[in-house]
């Protein structure tokens, strides 16, 4: 579960605690995201959310970076039929 007042939000998923933040930055809802340690490993990241001006589309863009240095990035777009 996520808030969107800018305060820290804490979720278990897995082996690994997500502490989060999650807030409205002009038309985007946007998530900053680090988990707990395991084995030596973290993320951390940012989940981006908006919605087209005919909210015909959303979309979601997906950035992480281990603490290995290992980078990933997407992005979801999700149309309306």
């Amino acid at each position: 579960m996520f808030s969107i007042g800018g305060g820290e939000d804490l979720n278990q998923s897995g082996p690994f605690v997500i502490h989060s933040r999650t807030q409205w930055r002009d038309a985007h809802l946007i998530t900053t995201w680090n988990t707990s340690e395991l084995l030596g490993m973290s993320f951390e990241g940012e989940w981006v959310r908006s919605v087209s001006a005919g909210s015909r589309e959303s979309t979601l863009e997906i950035h992480a970076k281990s603490s290995q240095g290992q980078r990933a990035d997407a992005v979801l777009l999700f149309r309306k039929k």
